[in-house]
């Protein structure tokens, strides 16, 4: 076998025909394998995709890679934070031992299709989450499966920011991060199944506050992650306030058609009682619309509280339009015990 060995300070190897380079503080390359073995401070990119380690063992031909040891890996998509991993980077698929995920924030922009029609086109943004398991597969470029995995949208300082992840004292010891975090709330299950921008799936799921407290079970648990419209669970909130107590809120989206859904959301508040929400909103070549209605009955003060709020354009005519606006609440008090935003945010679009 011929093997060519290089041991420099800081070496760099092209890939012309495919943009790809490798980095390392040492670098044996088998000429007949094509096969790269790289230690120190490897930094690999790959059609897009770029991977930090201690060491790694990269095939040219196939593109799959063994990487050890404070194991980063980044793509439009994710930040992998793994101790081990062995990937396909071309293919974007492999194994990860204790592997921290955090799907990035991703824009988005309905373009309408006719000018007339310009409600609910702003740019919306599909929420950031993070998701940890000791032994996770990646399936492709969106999917991750694990056995067992804790998941959460929430951001804990300092250590799950994505700016944090790329910090080298944060690196090499996911479940360590993990459990000197904080989220309002996790859910740990088994069975795991996360499409990016999609929708996750669980079995056996329980819903944690703090990220240690359980305080509800499922055996089977499914929610909608991105910006797709498709009926089911959204990703629940929760929290705690000295005037509400404990917070859980359960949003459930409806796609009616494709330019109508509901939003209907249940929150309970220890010291309150339940709240319970509609959201309607249309959108058409003749109008548009958003409709909310809410309800509380107070256990502490022994009454209702109600809101109801929305507004509609309509086009009789190029000349001819009608507008109303309309929101009443029966207590005057009623923003100050509950807040001005009880209702769940939908970041879906109508076409």
């Amino acid at each position: 076998m011929r093997r060519v060995f290089l041991s420099i300070a800081f070496l760099l190897i092209c890939a012309p025909a495919y943009g790809n380079t490798i980095t390392a503080e040492h670098l044996e390359h088998f000429e007949k394998e094509d096969k790269y073995v790289a230690t120190g401070n490897v930094h690999i990119v790959r059609d897009g995709a770029v991977v930090t380690a201690e060491k790694a063992v990269l095939y040219n031909k196939t593109g799959d890679t063994e990487l050890i040891g404070n194991v980063v890996y980044e793509d439009e998509t994710v930040i992998i934070n793994t101790e081990k991993a062995n990937l396909n980077i071309d293919k974007q698929t492999g194994t990860m031992d204790n592997a921290l995920i955090f799907v990035k924030e991703r824009a988005y922009r309905v373009v309408s299709k006719d000018a007339k029609v310009l409600g609910l086109q702003a740019q919306r943004k599909q929420a950031h989450y993070w998701v940890y398991g000791e032994k996770v597969a990646k399936l492709g470029e969106d999917r991750f499966h694990a056995e067992r995995a804790t998941i959460t949208t929430c951001n804990s300082d300092p250590c799950l920011r994505p700016e944090e992840l790329r910090v080298k004292r944060y690196l090499g010891a996911p479940a360590q991060v993990v459990q000197a975090s904080s989220p309002a709330w996790t859910i740990e299950g088994s069975e795991v199944d996360v499409t990016v921008g999609d929708k996750m799936t669980a079995q056996n799921t329980t819903l944690k506050a703090g990220g240690k407290t359980p305080f509800f079970y499922s055996p089977y648990f499914s929610a909608a992650l991105g910006k797709d419209r498709q009926t089911g669970f959204l990703m629940p909130k929760i929290g705690t306030s000295s005037l509400k107590g404990f917070l859980y809120s359960q949003p459930f989206y409806w796609a009616i058609d494709d330019n109508k859904d509901a939003t209907v959301q249940v929150d309970y508040m220890s010291k309150l009682g339940f709240g319970k929400s509609v959201q309607y909103r249309y959108l058409d070549f003749n109008g548009q619309g958003e409709w909310n209605a809410y309800h509380l009955y107070d256990k502490e003060k022994k009454q209702h509280y109600e809101e109801y709020r929305g507004y509609s354009d309509i086009v009789f005519t190029p000349d001819i339009k009608a507008y109303a606006d309309i929101q009443y609440v029966n207590h005057r008090d009623f923003y100050q015990r509950l807040g001005t935003t009880p209702y769940a945010t939908t970041q879906r679009f109508l076409q």
